[in-house]
């Protein structure tokens, strides 16, 4: 980061919790460039390899470089959020990928990144270590890394309608668990292109007894009759999850977008509860990228990102300081 940005960034006061590459320096096992991909491994403190990509960009303009780095970190952190608290919901907790480590080489200059500043790299490598930063914690006292405690449920505001929603009709049975992991995964897969980050953040939660998301993308898409037979309690708290799962990134391709659509009307909801789920799913999203010192300008970005007005995006806001 530039020293202009960082004055930038003083200035505006903007809120921003961040990692610099000397800090996850020691983790990286393997850093390689494919194209414009930064491949990376990292090592967690539990010892188990995690992989990560990011497509590097260019330098652009500071306001560029912000409004980007505003909407990543929180959906960064809402990630981690959202990890901790289904993978607690459901039972799972797989802790990321342990396969062995498989250096990639490349020999083209495009994909030796010539063209690309070491600045650059370096940026992309933060970006991919942010894509699975709920593995790891860092001590602020030490500065060593140490694995997260997910003792607790994450959620900011343990009053919320997302938390009540699960509290009230939690899923417990392996059947509406696996309807609601193959829902995930069609969701995911739906442009016929699943990466090693959407297959780690599944895992990281669904329990093993419904399986892994290998073996869930052989199964038959899911069925009017499969989707009718989820217990009745549930069926709204298997969309609400699906949604928030869908959103954590704060982004949704309109195919997505379509796939759950036709996964209410599958589950029986009508278009008040699908409404009601929708919204609330979008609420807790951007509840776990809040602060008290989250400005305007800030929240504007978020509500664009989650396709919700401005005003809705203010009322969540105060609804959060409320419970505060």
């Amino acid at each position: 980061m530039s020293s202009e940005t960082i004055k930038y960034f003083k200035k505006t006061k903007l809120k921003i919790m961040s990692v610099t590459y000397e800090q996850i320096e020691p983790l990286i096992v393997n850093r390689s460039l494919e194209g414009s991909r930064m491949i990376c491994s990292f090592k967690t403190p539990s010892g188990n390899i995690v992989e990560s990509q990011a497509t590097l960009k260019r330098e652009r303009d500071i306001q560029s470089q912000i409004s980007q780095r505003v909407t990543r970190l929180a959906a960064t952190q809402t990630r981690m959020a959202v990890t901790r608290t289904l993978s607690q919901a459901l039972g799972g907790g797989i802790f990321g990928r342990t396969a062995s480590m498989i250096v990639r080489t490349a020999s083209t200059p495009q994909a030796l990144g010539i063209n690309f500043s070491e600045s650059e790299k370096r940026n992309a490598v933060i970006e991919a270590f942010e894509k699975v930063q709920q593995y790891f914690e860092l001590d602020n006292h030490s500065g060593n890394w140490k694995s997260p405690d997910t003792s607790t449920v994450s959620s900011n505001n343990p009053s919320s309608l997302f938390e009540k929603q699960l509290k009230d009709h939690p899923i417990l049975n392996r059947y509406d668990k696996e309807i609601l992991a193959r829902m995930l995964v069609e969701v995911a897969n739906v442009d016929g292109s699943l990466g090693d980050t959407e297959v780690d953040f599944i895992e990281s939660f669904i329990s093993s007894d419904v399986g892994n998301v290998k073996s869930l993308l052989h199964k038959d898409p899911l069925s009017e009759i499969e989707c009718e037979e989820v217990s009745s309690s549930v069926k709204k708290t298997i969309y609400m999850l699906a949604w928030v799962v869908a959103l954590v990134d704060y982004e949704i391709e309109p195919a997505e977008k379509e796939k759950l659509m036709e996964f209410a009307s599958m589950l029986g909801l009508n278009d008040s509860e699908t409404r009601e789920m929708i919204k609330i799913s979008k609420y807790y999203i951007l509840e776990n990228a809040m602060n008290e010192d989250l400005n305007r300008s800030e929240l504007t970005e978020l509500a664009k990102c989650l396709q919700i007005t401005n005003e809705e995006a203010e009322r969540c806001l105060i609804q959060y300081k409320k419970r505060l």
